[in-house]
């Protein structure tokens, strides 16, 4: 069988990709109005001579793009999304059964961003347990790597509104809010990173960052990671959401750099250690003039980074989705000049790794979750550096929204920092230790074992499923 596309868009490459992997007989070609050699007015002649289907890929533009088939005598097509979820769901629904036993399965999400590798321990979890896992991925790079790494688990492709046509599924696990679910399916929002939602207001307006919190609402149920993230999400959502819609499970990100970091220590001698390194730490979201929504300017950053290198070594690592802004690499490009390699250190990995935590004596930074991540990991201290007060007033949070007053050293200045830097070099590591530890165990839901409790709950979402539907079975 061969099939029209129209118009060529990620949804429609989706549908070709995902309907090419359940059938290898099927044929495809694209028509796209901005191309003239594939546009509507170019292949009509052919398309009506034809007994192809069309499948008009947009959720949006549907009734426009079918009156500009309808026009040009073209009667024979129907909306691509649905078509090939229903697709999707019947030949998926077929291989759970054989290959597995059962229809009821976990979808997980996968982004192309250095989150997705916060799912690994799930998928661990749910392999030790045999509850059969889907992968719906946003990129080609990901789709390649999860059909060689995970042979015989199905991967779809679905970067735009495909995947809320699909409802085989059971429930749909998701580290991003920006993506709509099927009604049929469970929806569950994991936060990315320890501050969620809080990091929103040092982004974008109030009014903005509530609407965004408040969008949040269409999901079933949201994980909270931290005692303080189900405070606040119950605050903000209190008219909006049940409170057992808020579930509280921990973050196996955080379990896998605790046991990551378990592993270096108990390699390394300690001793050997003279704590002369800072990692700084920062992000930014929308720059204008050199300077971030939140006030953060390139001369305060120069500035900071130029007073930490007159005592300590500077591993310098921005966010990796803000890493490649020029905001960040004038301040590369500028210090990576004038100091070697092993005083100024700038460090791209997709993850921090345990031996640089290790070296350093403190991690100094904004609102990003990396200074949450660091202090509950390695029981040392971070300084949230925030350079104009008003932000909390402006915005309607408490500092301590933000920073703990055990984990954390607030700064509002240059000063500020290398004076709290002075009073973390005098202070009694062992006894800070402590504290943190103890700091955790009150804020951190399910240290070690947040990946277990998750896929508790995603058992108990299957088994509810599986009542109801024997249920309506027998009525």
């Amino acid at each position: 069988m061969h099939y029209y596309i129209y118009p060529r868009n990620w949804d429609a490459e989706d549908i070709a990709l995902n309907l090419g992997a359940i059938d290898e007989k099927i044929t495809f070609s694209f028509i796209d109005d901005s191309d003239l050699e594939i546009s509507l007015e170019s292949q009509k002649e052919s398309i009506r001579s034809s007994d192809s289907i069309i499948l008009i890929a947009s959720k949006y533009r549907y009734f426009e793009l079918a009156k500009k088939l309808e026009t040009n005598g073209i009667q024979n097509y129907v909306d691509g999304l649905k078509f090939c979820a229903n697709k999707i769901n019947t030949h998926y629904k077929k291989y759970l059964q054989e290959q597995y036993g059962t229809r009821y399965s976990v979808g997980l999400l996968v982004t192309q961003l250095p989150h997705s590798e916060h799912i690994s321990a799930i998928i661990a979890e749910l392999q030790n347990r045999k509850i059969p896992i889907v992968f719906f991925v946003s990129s080609e790079q990901t789709y390649k790597r999860y059909s060689t790494e995970f042979n015989g688990i199905p991967v779809i492709m679905s970067r735009c509104d495909l995947i809320s046509e699909i409802s085989f599924v059971t429930l749909m696990h998701a580290m991003t809010h920006y993506v709509k679910i099927h009604s049929n399916v469970v929806s569950i929002l994991n936060p990315q990173g320890l501050l969620d939602p809080v990091q929103n207001y040092f982004y974008f307006s109030r009014d903005c960052a509530d609407s965004l919190i408040g969008s949040r609402v269409g999901f079933d149920y949201i994980f909270c990671h931290t005692k303080k993230m189900l405070e606040f999400y119950g605050a903000k959502l209190s008219h909006l959401i049940h409170r057992n819609q808020l579930v509280p499970v921990g973050y196996p990100s955080l379990d896998s750099y605790i046991q990551s970091y378990k592993d270096v220590v108990g390699n390394t001698d300690s001793s050997e250690l003279d704590r002369k390194s800072v990692i700084v730490a920062f992000t930014v979201s929308i720059t204008k003039n050199n300077r971030d929504v939140c006030s953060l300017d390139i001369e305060t950053l120069k500035e900071l980074v130029e007073n930490l290198l007159k005592k300590y070594k500077v591993i310098f690592r921005p966010h990796p989705e803000s890493g490649k802004k020029k905001f960040m690499l004038e301040v590369v490009e500028y210090f990576s000049k004038l100091y070697r390699k092993d005083r100024f250190v700038y460090d791209e990995t997709p993850r921090l790794s345990s031996e640089l935590m290790q070296e350093a004596l403190a991690i100094v930074g904004n609102q990003t979750s990396l200074l949450q991540t660091f202090p509950y990991t390695t029981l040392k201290r971070g300084i949230i550096f925030v350079k104009e007060r008003s932000i909390f007033k402006d915005s309607g949070l408490q500092p301590n929204d933000l920073a703990d007053n055990v984990v954390h050293k607030l700064a509002y200045t240059v000063f500020d920092v290398l004076e709290g830097l002075e009073e973390i070099q005098r202070e009694n590591l062992e006894n800070v230790a402590s504290q943190i530890l103890q700091a955790r165990e009150r804020e951190i839901f399910n240290v070690g074992c947040s990946s277990e409790k998750i896929v508790d709950f995603f058992e108990s979402v299957i088994a509810r499923k599986k009542k109801e539907e024997a249920f309506d079975e027998v009525c």
